[in-house]
């Protein structure tokens, strides 16, 4: 399935953010995807689809950044099922590493 763009996932999140209820002084909005992904890939665009770039890269790259933050990734219930089932890549390692909400 083709995922949106690193812009229209960031533009996603400030809107679903606009009204939310929680604490905002401790929600953070960070590039740290594009960031990741250039670390790994400098001279490729972060729109190329021919780089198997994945969540796996981005949790073992913040780990690496930040060894005494303990992460959690907030998912969907089609996505959650979809890690389960072995779906993304390395889900077993992905699981392993990170908790998910």
């Amino acid at each position: 399935r083709q995922l949106e763009s690193f812009e229209r996932r960031m533009d996603m999140i400030t809107l679903a953010l606009r009204d939310c209820q929680l604490d905002k002084q401790n929600i953070f909005l960070k590039t740290y995807e594009k960031d990741c992904f250039y670390s790994l890939y400098p001279s490729v665009d972060v729109a190329s689809r021919e780089i198997a770039f994945g969540s796996i890269d981005l949790v073992r790259w913040l780990r690496q950044q930040f060894p005494e933050v303990e992460f959690s990734m907030i998912v969907g219930e089609d996505a959650f099922i979809d890690i389960c089932n072995n779906k993304w890549r390395e889900s077993d390692q992905l699981r392993q590493l990170i908790h998910f909400e």
